[in-house]
């Protein structure tokens, strides 16, 4: 686990940036966000994964 992904994820509120981290994300990428995700608050969770839905229409 790193604590500045986690710092990162629950800091960045700017829809644009968010979405291109996760245009530029592989297979793993995703899978290490879920997992950091599980250490932030729900709003966070929310946030980045509504947009993941949006960007990679899930």
């Amino acid at each position: 686990m790193r604590y500045e992904l986690i710092h990162f994820l629950s800091h960045v509120e700017d829809e644009r940036i968010i979405t291109s981290f996760i245009q530029n994300f592989t297979i793993e990428d995703l899978e290490a966000l879920i997992c950091h995700l599980e250490y932030t608050d729900p709003a966070t969770r929310e946030r980045w994964l509504d947009l993941c839905n949006k960007t990679l229409h899930f």
